[in-house]
């Protein structure tokens, strides 16, 4: 897992398929997950879309993320022009 403030990538090294639909179903139950992109060699899941609709999936020899996860910016406060709110896992808010 790496934290990315407004963001979280996840990865999975040994790419085991079989935890990736308990994690997506996980993160599809929390309220402050908005978007979640899954590397397309894992396969295609329900409410998701693929790294590569958002550029995510490149020829990097570095490890590229598993599953990548954005966080909502507004909880709801009704005038959003004047009030946003953004979820992040670090202090940088």
């Amino acid at each position: 897992m790496a934290a990315n403030g407004g963001s979280d990538l996840i990865y999975i090294p040994d790419g085991d398929k079989a935890i990736v639909k308990p994690t997506i179903d996980a993160l599809l139950s929390q309220d402050y997950v908005s978007g979640i992109f899954v590397d397309s060699k894992l396969g295609k899941f329900p409410g998701t879309l693929s790294l590569d609709d958002v550029a995510l999936e490149g020829s990097a020899i570095t490890p590229h993320p598993a599953i990548a996860i954005s966080f909502r910016s507004d909880m709801g406060c009704g005038e959003q022009v004047r009030c946003t709110v953004e979820v992040a896992d670090t202090a940088l808010q």
